[in-house]
């Protein structure tokens, strides 16, 4: 087995001019952009051949269909299974509804992102941690303090 590699890309994904937003009712369009999305895409592989890619934008929601067809763009792109393609949404309610021409940026930019991301691989290590949850927590998710 090989060692671990780890890479990052990240592209903007904010709309090119006013859009209507998602989340809260919103109901016109944008005014102005006070901070601007992004796409961030994390490469891992013990085989550069073979990446697996986590990708993140800053979206409200993406419809499966929308995922599903995101997904095949990068690993098309790539040369990688589909399956080794997960994409997920930070839930930001200052997010551009989803049109077609949106989703056209979108499949431009997560390409160069996880593009990015695979041409970075670098040695890296890998690890995690497990801490326990103090009342502050329990209480800001609706339990008792």
């Amino acid at each position: 087995m090989g060692s671990s590699l780890a890479g990052v890309g990240r592209a903007n994904i904010t709309p090119l001019g006013p859009v209507r937003l998602e989340g809260y009712g919103r109901t016109g369009a944008s005014a102005r952009v006070l901070d601007p999305l992004s796409a961030t895409a994390l490469a891992l592989a013990q085989d550069p051949a073979r990446p697996l890619l986590l990708i993140s934008c800053d979206c409200v929601a993406l419809r499966v269909v929308d995922c599903d067809a995101l997904r095949a763009a990068v690993s098309h792109a790539l040369g990688t299974s589909v399956g080794r393609v997960l994409l997920f949404c930070t839930h930001t309610h200052s997010s551009p509804v989803v049109t077609p021409e949106y989703l056209d940026l979108l499949r431009e930019r997560l390409v160069a992102a996880a593009a990015e991301a695979v041409a970075g691989l670098r040695p890296a290590r890998i690890g995690w941690g497990v801490v326990e949850a103090d009342a502050r927590l329990i209480a800001r998710m609706g339990g008792e303090s």
